[in-house]
């Protein structure tokens, strides 16, 4: 699946929003997303795009995953989003994480 879409959609709410900040500053990939928190990949988009609600056990599942409350599936967004934004970083964030150096040798 692809992050290049245009808008989110209609049920986007604040868990929505959250779990793109959340995933930004874990630096996980949507694949990586999905598997932490036990969730088939495609439900995982459907999720953050706002294309649907997570059941309570799905909500269950990614509030133990990224701290996202039950709750915050069915509240609007708190914040602005801009999702073109939202993908940049997110892009961003996954090449940071894939060229960071993977640490230092010091054999002195």
């Amino acid at each position: 699946m692809s992050l290049s879409r245009a808008s989110v959609g209609p049920q986007f709410n604040e868990g929505s929003r959250l779990l793109w900040v959340r995933l930004r500053e874990m630096k996980l990939s949507f694949f990586a997303g999905a598997k932490r928190a036990d969730i088939d990949r495609t439900q995982f988009y459907r999720f953050a795009y706002g294309d649907r609600v997570p059941s309570m056990a799905d909500g269950a599942k990614m509030r133990d995953a990224f701290n996202i409350a039950i709750d915050a599936w069915s509240q609007k967004p708190t914040a602005s989003f801009a999702l073109v934004d939202a993908q940049r970083e997110h892009a961003e964030a996954m090449t940071q994480e894939t060229t960071a150096p993977t640490g230092t040798h010091d054999e002195g």
